[in-house]
């Protein structure tokens, strides 16, 4: 690690320690891991001008949220991330797909045709509540994702063979997995017949922490209704699941972020795909803080606050424009966690937004006051229009 090109001692594996009264004026840190070399990282003189706004091109339009975030909670069946919300009533059958099935799909499903979808490469998990080995109900497909039960759990059986009853005081657990890392698209189909139900609903299945989107869930919320929630959207729909009656419910999520609920193997309530986002705003929002640093730099205050704020917010913008296409062009290795790599792919084009949008409430922030250097700055922002 330097400081302006002079190696820094005050930091260890877990932590670096820069004292406020050790640090100069202007600071250039560079921190390098395991065998890198110091590139000798200084910082640019004040009035150097940013880096150029980078354009709207295709690099921007492939960066977007992906439409599931993948997580490294266990998989509920029948409770939410922290035990809690339990599903009352009957279980037969549960199973995931890695990708959205078709409305045919879910039919064929609804009509309990042998052998339906049972070697489909997509299907990640199939759990049917035959007999428990060790505690635990065994998927027909990928065997190792055992669901082990939490509390109680009783069997039970009926016109559609055997079956688990949950009173609300037990639910199944499956460990975290990478098969259940997902992105993209997924299936999630329950073969149940709920008891009554609260108003607050109740967990099917569940691989997200209570109160966000960060996974994805099928429950009952609000009452007997239908919900599917992922990072692309929420659905939900009034479907009335009726108390003591069996019910094949199902969510899909489609690439595109389309969502899809499907009852008695119908239909019941689909979302359009949400928009594409759009970057325009924050590149026309740099290309007016470059003018607005260019007219700070023409008036003698290329070393204020506002000139490094305005060159940090564009610096950081082409940094992660740049990063992206390396990535895109295969010059750099993307990270192999998913749940890193789509942290750091949101990452650096967030800090990049927030700094502008930093900046640009201070200055706007500035029209209210008597201060002359400061209304001087309100006015070159004015003319940076």
């Amino acid at each position: 690690m330097t400081v302006n090109g002079q190696a820094w001692q005050s930091f260890d594996r877990a932590a670096i320690t820069l004292p406020y009264d050790q640090l100069p004026d202007t600071a250039a840190i560079e921190v390098v891991l395991g065998s890198a070399r110091p590139l000798g990282f200084l910082a640019p003189p004040p009035d150097r001008a940013p880096e150029p706004v980078p354009a709207n091109d295709a690099v921007w339009q492939a960066l977007r949220k992906p439409n599931l975030t993948v997580n490294r909670l266990p998989l509920r069946i029948g409770a939410d991330s922290n035990g809690e919300n339990r599903f009352v009533g009957e279980l037969a059958r549960v199973r995931i797909f890695h990708r959205a099935l078709s409305e045919e799909e879910i039919a064929a499903l609804q009509r309990h045709e042998a052998g339906t979808l049972a070697s489909d490469p997509s299907l990640v998990a199939d759990w049917s509540f035959e007999d428990p080995e060790l505690g635990a109900y065994v998927s027909r497909v990928g065997q190792h994702l055992r669901a082990k039960t939490v509390g109680k759990v009783e069997a039970a059986g009926g016109s559609h063979g055997k079956a688990i009853r949950l009173d609300g005081s037990g639910y199944l657990e499956v460990p975290d997995d990478p098969a259940l890392d997902f992105t993209e698209a997924c299936t999630i189909v329950a073969l149940i017949c709920p008891r009554d139900l609260p108003a607050g609903g109740a967990r099917l299945v569940d691989k997200s922490e209570v109160g966000t989107s960060n996974g994805f869930l099928l429950d009952t919320h609000p009452g007997n209704s239908l919900r599917l929630i992922t990072q692309a959207g929420v659905l939900t729909h009034p479907v009335k699941l009726a108390a003591g009656e069996w019910v094949e419910v199902a969510g899909t999520l489609a690439p595109d972020g389309r969502l899809v609920l499907y009852a008695h193997g119908k239909r019941v309530a689909g979302q359009a795909p949400p928009a594409r986002p759009d970057h325009q705003p924050l590149l026309d929002r740099a290309e007016r803080l470059r003018r607005f640093h260019g007219l700070l730099c023409e008036n003698g205050l290329a070393d204020s606050y506002e000139a490094a704020h305005a060159r940090l917010a564009i610096d950081t913008l082409a940094s992660a424009h740049r990063r992206l296409t390396l990535l895109a062009e295969g010059k750099l290795k993307p990270l192999s966690d998913p749940v890193s790599r789509a942290a750091a792919d949101q990452l650096y084009p967030e800090a990049a937004r927030k700094l502008a949008e930093g900046l640009v409430k201070v200055l706007e922030s500035y029209g209210a006051t008597a201060e002359p250097p400061q209304k001087r700055i309100a006015e070159l922002w004015r003319k940076s229009r």
